[in-house]
């Protein structure tokens, strides 16, 4: 059915931008300098990063914990660096965007982040995320990451639609059946070519 009020969100990684975790694990381990295995464990094996994205601690204190689990002394603005330089524009999406700019579809993002990643991405002054969206959903200030049902229940209140007129696209299947489930019409991200495809069918019912 065609939404009568349509609003479509997007991830952020691995949809807007490209990344790597490992390439976070490399980074810290060059600067301690330790094992690849023990930042891995530190940084995402532990929790630590997932404590960071919901939001229930900020940087300073991810900071002091990455520098007490590994006994080091890093300055707070080369961890942040170090864990957020690896992002890369996805430039095929722009196109995406400029096919639902165009047809005056409004936009959001909807991202399981943290306020150092969405702070260094910000300041590459990129097209992403610069204007294209009207509101920005991250967990980290929400205090709930996809897919706890919370999130969504943001998504829904900000952009002031229900369920039957939002579109969501994310490439962990776990967070589009999430949304499936609260009765978003979504796309396990594959491609930008794809993904036009499946938005104008939905557009149009």
């Amino acid at each position: 059915m065609r939404p009568k009020d349509p609003f479509v969100y997007f991830d952020l990684g691995k949809v807007m931008v490209e990344f790597e975790h490992e390439q976070v694990v490399e980074q810290i381990a060059a600067l301690v300098p330790c094992s690849v295995e023990q930042v891995r464990d530190v940084a995402f094996t532990s929790g630590l990063q997932n404590e960071y994205e919901t939001g229930l601690i900020n940087s300073d204190a991810y900071c002091q914990r990455v520098n007490s689990l590994l006994n080091a002394n890093l300055p707070r603005e080369q961890i942040l660096d170090a864990i957020s330089n690896i992002f890369t524009v996805n430039q095929p999406i722009l196109e995406t965007l400029q096919w639902l700019r165009n047809r005056r579809i409004p936009m959001g993002i909807l991202s399981n982040t943290c306020s150092a990643h969405w702070d260094w991405i910000v300041a590459q002054n990129w097209s992403i995320p610069g204007d294209w969206f009207e509101l920005q959903v991250l967990s980290y200030e929400v205090r709930s990451m996809k897919p706890d049902a919370r999130i969504y229940e943001v998504c829904e209140g900000r952009s002031g639609r229900g369920p039957s007129n939002l579109f969501f696209t994310d490439d962990r299947i776990e967070n589009i059946e999430a949304a499936q489930n609260r009765g978003w019409s979504t796309y396990h991200y594959g491609n930008a070519q794809e993904l036009i495809y499946k938005l104008q069918s939905w557009l149009d019912g």
